[in-house]
């Protein structure tokens, strides 16, 4: 009698995001940031005010991986990366929930679509500027000489949190700095079979505001120069 091989089975959440087969990131050198950084970028989600509690992770490296944010209530979660112990915070990570999510509780009319982690970065870069001429300090870098790119696309936690901190400023060979975000969207309709607590997620990998500040005054230099 023909017998079949035994079946392994494996949650096809686990095919996508590795579970356990690939090791977590390593911790980063970890900073502090503004506490109330991710909050407005979650805002400008909804065209109605929304109550969001936002967890920052300070020493936590750990449950900041695991962390997730929900809808309701509405939590987000952030943390701060330098790129060497007790250094300045180099990049914000917010974890925010999706504008398909907040239609779901506020409707379609409600929320603002298309917004990207290269939106946030410019808004963050153009209010540091404008911010450093009000106190009529000269800017070593014209803000207008910046290069956009479109986001990095992450399909996994652990790959949106490889090599951390990520470069979000970085100098190209023609001496331009580039600005680069990093970002993860998991649709909330999307047919990927992981549970819906996974879903109507985007994170974005931004510029920490204070290192914007700094690099636009000379004050630091960028890898490359």
């Amino acid at each position: 009698m023909f017998k079949s091989a035994p079946v392994l089975l494996v949650p096809m959440a686990c095919v996508l995001v590795g579970c356990g087969m690939r090791a977590a990131p390593e911790a980063p050198p970890l900073a502090a940031s503004e506490p109330d950084f991710c909050i407005g970028f979650q805002q400008q989600l909804s065209r109605v005010p929304l109550q969001i509690d936002n967890q920052v992770y300070y020493d936590d490296w750990e449950g900041f991986v695991l962390s997730k944010p929900t809808v309701e209530p509405l939590v987000t979660h952030q943390m701060a990366f330098a790129s060497q112990a007790g250094g300045m915070a180099e990049v914000v990570s917010c974890k925010l929930k999706g504008e398909d999510h907040l239609a779901e509780l506020h409707g379609e009319h409600n929320v603002v679509t298309g917004l990207t982690c290269a939106d946030f970065n410019r808004q963050i870069i153009e209010q540091q500027a404008a911010e450093l001429r009000a106190e009529g300090q000269a800017l070593a870098v014209d803000p207008a000489s910046l290069v956009y790119a479109e986001d990095e696309r992450a399909t996994r936690g652990t790959q949106w949190l490889g090599s951390m901190p990520y470069p979000v400023l970085s100098r190209l060979d023609d001496g331009t700095i580039q600005v680069q975000g990093k970002v993860i969207r998991s649709a909330l309709r999307s047919w990927t079979p992981i549970p819906r607590s996974w879903k109507g997620m985007f994170y974005c990998h931004l510029v920490a505001p204070e290192y914007a500040r700094a690099v636009l005054a000379g004050e630091v230099t960028l890898a490359g120069d």
